[in-house]
């Protein structure tokens, strides 16, 4: 289990101690210049890949934290109405989780302010 949270879900991080001391350049070079510029953009027809990108970032270093998209559209310099569509994709592709504020009975609440986003794969 430490191993999981230390490096994550990928085999490859886990198994190889070069990724281990240069997890960063891992995470870049692996997961985000490999599965999220390329994959994405050509999947949805995004066209400003840079824009995906500064969200992304944004969301992985406030990971776990309550964001609103004015937040989030103040942090990455994104509109609103794209943050939203972005969200979806990136949650399409596995790599991040929303999670929406519940009532005291369990239900949704009507209009959603807040939210939470985790990464997936820590």
């Amino acid at each position: 289990m430490p191993i999981y949270l230390n490096y994550g879900g990928y085999p490859e991080a886990v198994m190889s101690d070069t990724i281990q001391k240069d997890l960063s350049r891992y995470i870049k070079s692996d997961i985000i210049d490999k599965v999220l510029l390329p994959d994405l953009p050509s999947l949805y027809g995004i066209s400003d890949i840079q824009e995906l990108n500064r969200l992304f970032t944004t969301l992985a270093y406030n990971t776990g934290m309550e964001l609103s998209l004015e937040n989030l559209s103040s942090g990455s310099g994104v509109a609103k109405n794209t943050i939203k569509r972005y969200l979806e994709y990136l949650e399409a592709a596995f790599l991040i989780r929303c999670v929406n504020r519940i009532d005291l009975n369990a239900k949704h609440f009507k209009r959603v302010t807040s939210f939470k986003v985790y990464l997936t794969i820590p």
